[in-house]
C-alpha cells in the first residue's frame, strides 16, 4: 500500500520533478502532498497540496506527535538515466533539534529538521516531497524539502500542513 501511495510528480511550468504522496481521498480523486518548489515558485512555506481527480490510491497515515525513534525511512523518486526514474527506499536518521525558518517579509515561520541518510544511502534530485516515515509507527511525520550535500537534507514537520491548507480535514492531523 505504501509503495503505490508515493508518486512521481513532474511540473510542466518549471520543468522540475519530485515526489509526492497521497494524504487524503474522496470518491472523485486524491489529495497529494509535495514541496511547493516541485510544482511552482515563490511561496515561503515549501508545501503544496494537489488534487488529482480520477486517481484512486490509499492515503498514507500522518503523525503529528513525536516518533518514538529517530530512525526513519524516506521513499522518493530520482533520476535513473535519461529516460527512467527510480523509486528508492532510503534509510535515514532524523535529528532531534528543530530549526525555525522565518520569513524576512512577515511574521510567518515553519519548522524543519535535518535528516541524515544512513551509510550507503543518499538524497538525490527528485527526493523533494518524499514522505519521512517513522519506522515504529509506519506513519508520515515529515516531508523532505531540500538537501545539503549528498547525505544530509531537511524535512518539514507534517504539522506545518495546516498552515497552507485552510480547508484540510481536521481528522488528518489527529494524534
Amino acid at each position: 500500500m505504501v509503495k503505490s501511495s508515493v508518486v512521481n510528480i513532474e511540473s510542466v511550468s518549471n520543468s522540475s520533478f519530485g515526489t509526492g504522496f497521497v494524504i487524503d481521498s474522496d470518491e472523485r480523486g486524491v489529495y497529494i502532498l509535495t514541496c511547493g518548489h516541485v510544482v511552482a515558485k515563490g511561496e515561503f512555506v515549501d508545501i503544496a497540496v494537489l488534487y488529482v481527480s480520477r486517481l484512486h490510491l490509499s492515503p498514507l497515515l500522518l503523525q503529528v506527535d513525536e516518533c518514538d525513534s529517530l530512525d526513519v525511512e524516506v521513499i522518493g523518486f530520482s533520476n535513473f538515466n535519461k529516460s527512467l526514474t527510480q523509486k528508492k527506499h532510503i534509510k535515514a536518521m532524523l535529528y532531534q533539534e528543530a530549526i525555525e525558518l522565518h520569513s524576512k517579509e512577515n511574521e510567518m515561520f515553519y519548522t524543519v529538521r535535518k535528516i541524515k541518510a544512513n551509510d550507503g544511502f543518499n538524497f538525490d534530485r527528485g527526493n523533494s516531497g518524499s514522505p519521512v516515515i517513522c519506522k515504529s509507527s509506519g506513519r508520515v511525520i515529515a516531508m523532505v524539502s531540500n538537501k545539503e550535500g549528498s547525505d544530509i537534507g531537511y524535512a518539514i514537520d507534517i504539522v506545518t500542513l495546516k498552515t497552507v491548507w485552510d480547508s484540510m480535514p481536521t481528522s488528518l492531523l489527529k494524534k
